[in-house]
């Protein structure tokens, strides 16, 4: 595992620990969303599953009543959690993705609607992707059809992003005309 996904990792695992022991109010789908970043940028499997893991808990923390269902979820996911943050640490990458398997269990025990969370934040990473792969200059069609989603999916992100703004602030037609003008009358 690279030392920067393992370094980040840590710094996720350990906000979210501080959510749920009730030090800091965590929004934990932001947490989420990081991981995301981290998993489109360097591919690596340990990435994504926090980033679902972490999505998950802010869902379920969303949709529990249960003040005693949620303290002894919190206390598992802790215990998990700081073994986690220790395997890091440490750079065992098998314990640590063994640890993150528990922690989906402990999870799917309280949702079984985990597997949604999976395709919500795998479709959200492919999106993700596709920005990045789209700035460097690749059609959304092809984008699109690179990572296995439609085109209307990506158009559709690329408009809740500030990117297409970006793009247009490139200089108009007639200030790059005269400069390849004068490219030309150089030669």
């Amino acid at each position: 595992m690279y030392e920067k996904v393992c370094i980040d990792l840590t710094d996720v695992l350990n906000n979210v620990l501080k959510g749920l022991r009730h030090e800091a109010k965590i929004d934990f789908i932001p947490l989420s969303d990081h991981c995301i970043h981290c998993a489109s940028v360097f591919q690596d499997p340990a990435s994504l599953q926090v980033a679902v893991v972490v999505y998950a808990i802010g869902k379920i923390h969303q949709r529990i009543d249960s003040e005693s269902q949620r303290l002894k979820l919190e206390k598992q996911l802790i215990s998990l959690f700081e073994k986690c943050v220790d395997h890091l640490k440490n750079n065992n990458e098998k314990g640590f993705l063994e640890t993150m398997r528990k922690a989906f269990d402990v999870i799917r025990v309280v949702d079984k609607n985990i597997s949604m969370f999976v395709d919500e934040v795998l479709d959200k990473a492919k999106l993700t992707k596709g920005i990045k792969i789209f700035r460097h200059g690749i059609s959304v069609r092809k984008t699109a059809e690179i990572l296995g989603i439609s085109s209307w999916d990506l158009m559709s992100y690329l408009g809740k992003t500030q990117i297409l703004e970006e793009e247009n602030l490139r200089e108009d037609p007639k200030s790059r005309f005269l400069y390849a003008k004068k490219i030309f009358d150089v030669l």
